[in-house]
């Protein structure tokens, strides 16, 4: 990595966009590593788990299919699993990834914490769709205020992000309202923690044809695809992630309750810090 080439946007406080903290070939080894391990293909080539929901299935284990083709793949695990050894190609290049970033991140923003990252959630977007508008909340986000790394690998993304969650019901646009967005190309990691680290954030859409050649090669998708790399510091749940690979959401009305009283202690903490 050339550091000259590296670029730190600070988005808010205890929030920022890092371009150029990796290399081209870093880039492609992570990509081909993560793919690999979507697809998790036995030596006769049968799929045996990962962005399919079973060996005979072709259906991702990930939202709905478009136009009877599946858009999408999920998998999540804690992060040592995809570090089956030591060479260039496999996961450990995806690890070393999340961890540059955030000590990136660190150097760039006073305000935010450490938090090492024990799982990892690789979602897979091959067709326009992003995310609606949402807070990291859940059991499965992440630890108090431990930050939350997104790395974005192949097709381009647009970002929109906000302090507070935005809620059309408040009677002023989102510009007002201080919503704002970015454009996440191949290699782009935004991180959040610390005061940010309940950021409303919404992925408004991909854009297919932005990925860099080698990930069409590796995809062997013409237009390309998108893979997220989501970080996140949850130390309480290794060993459940089986509970976790199709959904992560807060269902139950205890699960919303715990994830409010989350946000709140975490505002709170941050108000204390900001008047002393």
């Amino acid at each position: 990595m050339d550091a000259s080439s590296l670029e730190s946007v600070p988005l808010v406080r205890g929030a920022v966009l890092l371009r150029g903290a990796f290399s081209a070939k870093e880039l492609d080894h992570a990509f081909a590593a993560a793919w690999r391990r979507g697809e998790r293909r036995t030596p006769q080539g049968a799929v045996k788990h990962g962005w399919y929901k079973s060996a005979s299935d072709l259906q991702l284990n990930y939202g709905q299919p478009v136009a009877g083709r599946p858009t999408r793949g999920r998998v999540y695990d804690r992060l040592e699993t995809y570090a089956f050894g030591m060479n260039e190609h496999d996961g450990w290049a995806l690890k070393r990834l999340g961890t540059r970033a955030l000590a990136l991140a660190q150097m760039a923003d006073a305000t935010m914490p450490d938090g090492a990252a024990t799982h990892l959630l690789l979602v897979r977007y091959d067709g326009t769709k992003g995310i609606a508008g949402h807070v990291d909340d859940a059991l499965v986000d992440g630890d108090d205020d431990a930050p939350i790394v997104s790395i974005n690998l192949g097709n381009t993304a647009v970002f929109k992000y906000a302090e507070q969650p935005w809620t059309r019901f408040l009677g002023v646009d989102q510009a007002t309202h201080g919503v704002r967005q970015v454009k996440m190309q191949h290699g782009d990691a935004i991180v959040w923690g610390g005061p940010a680290r309940h950021l409303w954030h919404e992925v408004v859409g991909v854009q297919p044809g932005t990925a860099p050649a080698s990930v069409c090669q590796i995809s062997d998708r013409e237009t390309g695809t998108r893979l997220n790399l989501t970080f996140r510091a949850t130390p309480k749940l290794l060993g459940r992630e089986h509970e976790f690979q199709t959904v992560e959401k807060n269902d139950t009305s205890e699960q919303k309750q715990a994830a409010k009283r989350q946000r709140v202690a975490n505002d709170a903490k941050w108000a204390r810090r900001e008047e002393a």
